[in-house]
């Protein structure tokens, strides 16, 4: 399987930057403030065999991961193989490299997802950031001026790409609406085309457009994973891909209503707007036939599923709780 190869030369002796490396503590300070790494449980220093759980945001949802020291030679390697990441396969190698008064780094990561080729690509580019980020931050610490390092997200799209995005989305599944008339097969599947993009795009839309009027600002957009991600099983959690919309909390001066009111409108207009196409095709025909009946009962097993789904875990749920909580 191929490897994400990344290399940096410290400006410090093998012995410290190892000893480094087998304290699990450092691990919080040299990944993104953004995936708030957090320790859950280790046994103080690194020793072969040892297992270290870690818990971190990626692409939106927060996971927990076991990690096992598979391999540790002093001064020389060490190999964490993930036991329950949401990957098939995450192994990454340390080579620590002694110099006359240098160290070099080289790591290798491993990695195999359930998607495939394409999801391949998708992880190594994602570890690519991390690394590159992590190495400014090694750099840093061992002595190197450099600038403060900065981690752009790898799927980050502008604001203004975005909402012409979910903009010509959601408008692509209102044109389809005119042309449905006979009850038929076209109808039916241009009716689920028109379900799907209205069901997707719209959601975050609504957040803008209603957080805007309410105060709420945002940054930008972001491929990421959709919330069902925190219900399905460990290996299939980077399945449901969504997009995402980044608050910029800074900016924002709405108060509670505003952000409850910006929370809740995603999921309102999710679960209301796929109604349309049973509703228009049944008004151009006079009756619900069987295409309308099909798209009329996925739209309320969507609604249904959504009210349930996103008052446990989703956009409801936030929504209910900025009301309880103080703003950050």
């Amino acid at each position: 399987m191929p490897a994400v190869i990344s290399k940096v030369v410290l400006n410090q002796r093998v012995e410290e930057v190892f000893r480094f490396f087998t304290n699990p503590r450092n691990i919080t300070i040299l990944y993104p403030p953004e995936m708030r790494v957090k320790i859950l449980d280790s046994q103080g220093e690194l020793k072969e065999g040892d297992e270290i759980k870690i818990s971190y945001n990626l692409l939106g949802q927060r996971f927990r991961t076991t990690f096992k020291v598979k391999e540790l030679k002093e001064n020389s390697i060490i190999v964490l193989e993930a036991l329950d990441a949401p990957f098939r396969v995450w192994r990454h190698e340390h080579r620590f490299t002694a110099g006359e008064h240098y160290t070099e780094l080289e790591d290798a990561v491993v990695v195999k997802t359930m998607q495939g080729p394409l999801g391949d690509y998708v992880a190594q580019r994602i570890i690519r950031k991390m690394l590159d980020y992590r190495n400014a931050v090694l750099r840093r610490i061992f002595g190197e001026e450099v600038s403060e390092p900065v981690y752009v997200e790898p799927f980050r799209i502008s604001l203004a790409a975005g909402t012409v995005l979910t903009a010509l989305g959601t408008l692509a599944g209102l044109v389809l609406l005119v042309f449905l008339s006979t009850d038929g097969l076209t109808s039916l599947l241009m009716g689920l085309a028109s379900f799907l993009l209205l069901w997707f795009f719209s959601h975050d839309l609504a957040h803008l457009v209603v957080g805007y009027a309410a105060g709420v600002r945002f940054s930008h957009y972001y491929i990421g994973l959709s919330n069902l991600a925190l219900v399905l099983p460990t290996r299939l959690k980077t399945m449901p891909v969504a997009l995402g919309l980044r608050i910029d909390r800074s900016r924002s001066k709405a108060g509670k209503l505003g952000f409850s009111a910006m929370y809740l409108a995603g999921p309102l207009a999710s679960m209301l707007l796929p109604f349309l196409p049973p509703i228009i095709l049944a008004t151009k025909q006079g009756e619900v036939g069987l295409a309308g009946s099909v798209l009329l009962t996925l739209a309320a097993a969507n609604l249904v599923f959504t009210v349930i789904f996103s008052h446990k875990v989703g956009c409801i749920r936030k929504a209910l709780r900025v009301l309880e909580k103080p703003l950050r």
